[in-house]
């Protein structure tokens, strides 16, 4: 039995993930429970990004889920 605080985020990492075929990766599970929980809860969140051309900003996303095929997220 998980702890009802690590059950909420794992359930919520469930629930908002969608698995495509491909390689097996690895990611900061603090990063996806974080995204997994914003979808649940339906909350933006703002990350830094960087264009084709290396030009960087700040976004404010909207996730609705989360998908990973190969090594990516």
């Amino acid at each position: 039995m998980l702890p009802t605080r690590l059950r909420h985020r794992v359930t919520a990492l469930h629930q908002a993930t969608a698995s495509l075929p491909g390689w097996p990766t690895t990611i900061d599970t603090d990063v996806l429970t974080l995204i997994a929980t914003a979808c649940r809860d339906r909350v933006r969140v703002r990350l830094g990004y960087t264009d084709y051309h290396g030009v960087p900003s700040a976004r404010l996303v909207e996730p609705h889920r989360l998908d990973h095929t190969g090594r990516r997220w």
